[in-house]
């Protein structure tokens, strides 16, 4: 997956990214993405991306690379999510599986030109920076499993990425 490496100087204040996460609907203000102990805020990921700051890459993402990277590379809904998942039923689907299946029999809409969130992580062992999808989960797989081979994508920069880390 490229990476881009143009630099960004401008970074907002809190104040700023106060003042817009107040016009966020409940659920977005304070949307966060987990990945084990590190966590980023998807909502100031939207506040760069509503400034401007973010460029939209059109059809940047390779769906079937980048669901084998997310792990999520399952060949059908029926199948069990091979990852775990808080919301896991009794019969080893999760509900995040079962909303995919509604999406497939087209009971539930998927808006696939919506653009995912990539942030570029930086890894310390070793000095590498890692691609991780913070919004566009559902997307990225319903998108896999609908024989899709290319989605549009915001990529965050390293220094974006940090900013938007929480502590």
């Amino acid at each position: 997956m490229p990476i881009l490496t143009a630099p960004t100087r401008w970074l907002p204040s809190e104040l700023e990214y106060e003042r817009f996460r107040q016009t966020l609907p409940y659920p977005e203000c304070d949307e966060q993405f987990r990945f084990y102990r590190r966590v980023w805020s998807v909502a100031k990921a939207k506040f760069l991306i509503a400034q401007g700051q973010v460029a939209c890459l059109r059809n940047h993402i390779h769906v079937p690379a980048m669901a084998r990277f997310e792990g999520i590379d399952y060949p059908h809904p029926e199948q069990p999510s091979p990852f775990r998942d808080k919301n896991r039923l009794e019969k080893g689907r999760s509900i995040n599986d079962l909303r995919i299946d509604r999406a497939l029999k087209g009971l539930e809409d998927f808006d696939l030109s919506r653009p995912l969130i990539v942030a570029q992580a930086r890894q310390e062992h070793p000095a590498t920076v890692l691609p991780v999808l913070i919004d566009g989960g559902h997307r990225l797989r319903y998108a896999f499993l609908s024989s899709v081979s290319h989605l549009s994508a915001y990529l965050l920069t390293p220094e974006q990425t940090q900013w938007i880390e929480l502590p």
